[in-house]
């Protein structure tokens, strides 16, 4: 009951505060910049998470561009959560 009480009173609290996303699209006119051109190498899976988003700065075209050359690399461990003393892993 709490739980719900609470959530309606933040959902309230932020619909009626004027609170906007600082990143969307109606708010990047108030950038002074574009994305002319971007030239990605390394990991294709980080280069198109990054291509999302900043897509939304190639579309407007401002006096100040920039030309963006990005190499990315990623790395995967692995971990486990906890290990018997001998050598098995448990819950």
């Amino acid at each position: 009951m709490f739980k719900k009480t609470f959530l309606i009173c933040v959902f309230l609290f932020i619909t009626s505060c004027g609170y906007e996303a600082m990143h969307s699209i109606k708010n990047l006119s108030k950038y002074d910049f574009s994305i002319k051109n971007v030239n990605y190498s390394g990991d294709r899976d980080v280069n198109l998470k990054i291509e999302q988003r900043i897509n939304n700065y190639m579309l407007d075209k401002k006096s100040r561009q920039f030309i963006l050359y990005i190499n990315t690399s990623s790395t995967k461990e692995k971990s486990t959560g906890r290990q018997r003393s001998n050598g098995g892993v448990g819950c």
